[in-house]
């Protein structure tokens, strides 16, 4: 590691690309002579010479489109704006130029090149000289948008931005460049499009960009001598937006608070929490929340313009206010103080549920139907149960298992299911005689072990096939049949319950699915499947029999239509037919095979065909080990 100053950091990574690189060229007023107005390339002339450190004129729109012109011949030209106000004096380059050639020309041309230019107030630089303009450059396609940090981001995004094959809009802090920073000895390239955590917490998550992630570190210090636990995210780039970073972490600490030094009103806190919200709305335990420059022209005075500004101080006390609104909410007695619907209140009323200790999954935390009818136990009172003020009832409690992430969700989703989705449920057992003795021979021969339930879900996805009413889903539209035949399997994973996905099974045989679903089972339980793994079903298998139980009746996973489950194999008594028609008693294994099917998707008839089926290729195995 080695202390360097931000500006020192540009000029090595300008230095390094342009070393690497002959087409790399610099374009800017004053950055030559003297080293620009930040001090960011002193001795790059001197270096490379006037025909790639090029001093130009006082005609923003001029040299920006120069830019956009050694861009588009093969050139990779850094242009230096002194400000980032006078993008304005050069949008028409910027926007309608730079950002859209490469869609224009149906790809056949390019503009690779950089834009690097000062934000932020501070300096007492007045109104057009001191704005913020990354929320307006990320409002338009086709442009990457950068907002480094620390030197350690500035020197490693630059050097990405600059061998980037898209233009790059790169904002740096002016307040930055003569602040002194550790970074590594050597710094790699950072990826565009990807954010950093800064620092780890568990009660809310900070997005901050730029200078404001420094700012949020620091608040983050002295709230943690109060307890308060944050976790921040420095988001380097708006454009890509690292989606993933900021869900997973607003889904850990339950609360947001997205710090950016460009104007509020239609912000990068504005963009951040509604792109994000559809995501974490179920996690959030208190209002998003937003710092930012309020809409007034930034002050010339440091008396007004400090004020106006992101600080840390600013920082710690809107966090303080979030955790103690959100708090305060939390442990309001009775209903009288519970956010919930007139409908949640009525049903509560009805079934004794005391609201005040009931999960809210609706706007906010509000409680809605779906809560009132699923309270959990520790909710409940009266008939035996406790009352508001001791819902225990006098009995000892032993903990209290937080009823949070994929329990929640899980919960949820299948309150849903069965307050939206009529079940009709259809029981049947089949004889696995025969393909317990096929399965053994297949796997003595393939030196693999197929489960039962390979050969289960491969007879569902035949028996789909034959009745391709029941691979569907009841939508907006009407009700969508599927070619794809996606095989859901339950898994018992250590956070819960979780369905891998087995895309396109119809195409697959025994053995292929066997091997595609052990993959994802294991990666299911090892926590590590990625969304499109367990999304995208279209008929889910659950399998309990490993644990004894005979049989049970499952819950459909919306929005398919229909779920199998399957019990255990027991020895069971049953009639048997001879050649000449005579009956008699043997012992065969057994399987007890439940079908539970959204009647507004299935009728009778079509789900007692499907199980018909698939008790039929079970006894039939040699059919499915063909497939």
């Amino acid at each position: 590691m080695r202390e360097i100053l931000y500006r020192d950091a540009i000029r090595e990574a300008l230095d390094e690309e342009m070393a690497r690189d002959e087409r790399v060229l610099l374009i800017g007023e004053d950055i030559g002579f003297i080293g620009g107005n930040f001090k960011a390339t002193v001795g790059l002339r001197e270096k490379y010479g006037d025909m790639r450190v090029k001093d130009a004129p006082i005609s923003e729109a001029g040299f920006t489109g120069m830019g956009v012109g050694m861009a588009l011949t093969g050139l990779r030209p850094v242009v230096e704006l002194m400000f980032s106000d006078f993008l304005l004096v050069a949008a028409d380059q910027v926007v309608n130029q730079m950002g859209k050639i490469r869609y224009m020309s149906g790809g056949q041309a390019k503009a690779p090149m950089v834009i690097r230019c000062p934000i932020g107030g501070g300096r007492s630089s007045a109104a057009q000289h001191s704005q913020s303009m990354q929320a307006m450059v990320a409002h338009f396609p086709g442009i990457k948008v950068l907002v480094p940090s620390t030197a350690q981001e500035v020197k490693g995004l630059l050097k990405s931005a600059i061998r980037d094959d898209d233009p790059v809009v790169f904002f740096e802090h002016k307040m930055e460049y003569a602040k002194t920073f550790e970074i590594d000895d050597d710094v790699e390239l950072i990826p565009i499009g990807k954010a950093d955590i800064k620092r780890t917490g568990s009660d809310i998550t900070i997005v901050a960009t730029s200078s404001q992630v420094m700012a949020s570190l620091r608040a983050a210090e002295k709230l943690a001598a109060e307890g308060i636990s944050c976790e921040i995210v420095d988001l380097r780039s708006i454009v890509p937006l690292d989606r993933e970073t900021i869900i997973a972490s607003v889904r850990k600490t339950g609360r947001l608070l997205v710090v950016d030094e460009a104007y509020e009103f239609c912000g990068i806190g504005a963009e951040i929490c509604a792109n994000v919200l559809e995501d974490v709305f179920y996690d959030l335990v208190a209002p998003v929340g937003r710092i930012a420059t309020p809409g007034v022209p930034l002050p010339f005075s440091p008396a007004l313009e400090m004020p106006i500004i992101p600080s840390e101080e600013k920082i710690a006390e809107k966090v303080r206010d979030m955790i103690r609104k959100s708090a305060a909410a939390a442990s309001r007695p009775g209903q009288g103080g519970v956010r919930a619907t007139s409908l949640a209140r009525r049903i509560a009323a009805a079934r004794g549920v005391d609201l005040s200790a009931a999960s809210g999954s609706g706007s906010f935390g509000k409680i809605v139907k779906a809560d009132a009818l699923s309270a959990p136990i520790g909710a409940l009172y009266g008939a035996g149960q406790g009352t508001a003020a001791d819902p225990a009832g006098g009995k000892r409690v032993a903990r209290v298992v937080p009823y949070t992430g994929v329990r929640k969700i899980i919960g949820e989703r299948l309150s849903g299911s069965m307050n939206a989705a009529p079940h009709i449920y259809f029981l049947q057992k089949a004889d696995l005689s025969e393909l317990l003795s096929q399965r053994e021979n297949v796997n003595s021969k393939q030196g693999r072990k197929t489960s039962v339930t390979d050969y289960i879900a491969r007879a569902a996805v035949m028996a789909l096939q034959a009745f391709p009413q029941m691979n569907a889903s009841l939508t907006s539209g009407g009700i969508e049949e599927y070619e794809s035949v996606n095989i859901g399997i339950a898994v018992a994973a250590p956070g819960g319950l979780i369905v891998p996905v087995v895309k396109e099974a119809q195409g697959m045989g025994v053995l292929e699915f066997s091997k595609t679903s052990s993959i994802l089972i294991d990666k299911a339980r090892e926590g590590r499947l990625t969304p499109d793994e367990y999304t995208g079903g279209t008929f889910t298998v659950s399998n309990l029999g490993m644990f004894g139980i005979e049989n049970f009746t499952a819950i459909i996973n919306p929005p398919e239509a229909g779920i199998l489950a399957v019990g255990a194999v027991n020895d069971e008594a049953v009639v048997t037919t001879a050649p000449d028609g005579s009956k008699g008693i043997a012992i065969r294994p057994t399987i007890g095979l439940t079908l539970s099917v959204d009647h507004r998707v299935v009728d009778g008839l079509l789900g007692a065909q499907f199980v018909a089926e698939v008790k039929r290729l079970l006894e039939n195995p040699a059919e499915l080990i063909g497939g």
